[in-house]
């Protein structure tokens, strides 16, 4: 995965979580994992102009204290699998995760 985009949250675990997880269906993204225990949800992106295929996105949040969680958004280029082979059709994608996580973690400030 490419470098992650962390920020800190003075709110609940519960709180956070499911504020992501709203953040991303609002963005109209596509779920594919939800893991509460780990505190992970994974979700793909659609096409744009900086990335042909979407992104692969992965979300992570962690206690770090009792009164502070960090959320930290990752993501790859979603790849393109004919007959079984895995093709990456593109060489670069302009940081096109990054712009993804701040698009989330600003949706999260909203609703928070």
């Amino acid at each position: 995965m490419a470098k992650s985009v962390i920020k800190k949250f003075d709110k609940t675990f519960d709180q956070v979580f499911y504020t992501s997880l709203k953040a991303v269906k609002d963005l109209g993204y596509k779920i594919e994992k939800i893991d509460k225990d780990s505190g992970s949800i994974n979700f793909k992106t659609g096409l744009s102009w900086n990335s042909w295929l979407g992104q692969f996105m992965s979300i992570s949040i962690s206690n770090e204290t009792n009164d502070s969680i960090e959320v930290s958004i990752s993501g790859v280029r979603n790849k393109l699998f004919i007959f079984g082979l895995k093709l990456d059709l593109q060489i670069y994608d302009w940081d096109e995760s990054k712009k993804i996580a701040h698009k989330v973690f600003e949706k999260m400030e909203n609703h928070l």
